[in-house]
């Protein structure tokens, strides 16, 4: 129990220190503002609309149960999810799931196929790998892809301890 205790702490300290450096990576503005968490999904889904897409959000579970660090993550998978979908989707409507059950959370992002033309983008960005990046600090998944109707779909999953419920 002992070493699963160390091994346990290890870890974590591990996984704190790798966000550390990913909100250095973000640069000086980041350390002066608090951290966002999902009780500001309101604020970012409203940021997203002045975009020019609308979108639906759909919660359930104990949100508010979700780990600080853990929910920090997961906004900032939905903001960059969002934000793809203003950039490339082509649409005027996104979906937002969250729910936390059963000792996970799970985020899904949303939106049918285009509505309107698309320009291409050059080049490669760090969305998805950065999406991929922050699930799996928490021992988490991301799955990305296009959906059958044309649209395009992300899925999180973040595990943890505490049961929500």
């Amino acid at each position: 129990r002992a070493l699963e205790t160390i091994e346990k702490s290890s870890r974590e300290a591990l996984a704190d220190m790798r966000r550390l450096v990913g909100v250095l990576r973000e640069g000086d503005d980041s350390l002066t503002q608090p951290a966002p968490g999902l009780g500001d999904i309101d604020r970012l889904v409203g940021e997203i609309s002045r975009a020019g897409v609308t979108v639906g959000v759909t919660s359930s579970g104990h949100l508010d149960r979700v780990p600080p660090g853990m929910a920090l993550a997961a906004y900032r998978v939905a903001q960059e999810a969002l934000t793809n979908v203003v950039l490339h989707a082509g649409v005027d409507e996104a979906e937002l799931t969250l729910e936390a059950s059963d000792g996970s959370l799970v985020l899904v992002v949303g939106n049918g196929p285009p509505t309107r033309p698309v320009e291409p983008i050059d080049g490669g960005g760090h969305g998805i790998p950065g999406m991929e990046e922050r699930a799996s600090l928490y021992g988490g998944t991301l799955d990305a892809g296009s959906t059958d109707d044309g649209g395009y779909r992300v899925e999180a999953t973040f595990p943890f301890d505490r049961d929500p419920e």
